[in-house]
């Protein structure tokens, strides 16, 4: 399970105030090529998120629309909204996800569901000796 912290609509900008930065990290320049194609690299995990997505490897909840909030805000109101909205998202995601984990659970572990009793027991299979 993947939590974005941003819509799937967001797209990473560079980093402003380049000149700053330049200036500032001029003895480490690693660093500012990191920070230079740092959008570069979170649109790059971005695709490969989404792609894992597709072929149903991972379940992604993210924010349906931006939430105003800065990371480095204090205000408790805003911050309470945003976890509302947060609960919120993942009331109307659960029940998906729920179904998404327990076919993972059953690809992975061979389980048998009851439908009676909303369970699943794992059934140990033997697995090939080796031809050693």
């Amino acid at each position: 399970v993947v939590i974005l912290e941003n819509p799937r609509t967001f797209i990473r900008q560079p980093q402003g105030l380049k000149p700053a930065y330049h200036f500032l990290l001029r003895k480490y320049p690693k660093i500012r090529e990191m920070i230079d194609n740092r959008h570069l690299r979170y649109r790059e995990t971005l695709k490969w998120v989404y792609e894992m997505e597709k072929a149903g490897k991972i379940f992604i909840f993210a924010p349906p629309e931006g939430s105003g909030v800065s990371t480095s805000t204090k205000e408790v109101s805003l911050l309470q909204k945003l976890y509302e909205a947060g609960i919120a998202d993942y009331d109307a995601q659960r029940e998906a996800m729920l179904a998404y984990l327990e076919e993972k659970k059953k690809k992975k572990m061979n389980c048998v569901t009851n439908a009676k009793t909303n369970t699943i027991k794992t059934v140990k299979t033997e697995r090939p000796q080796s031809a050693d």
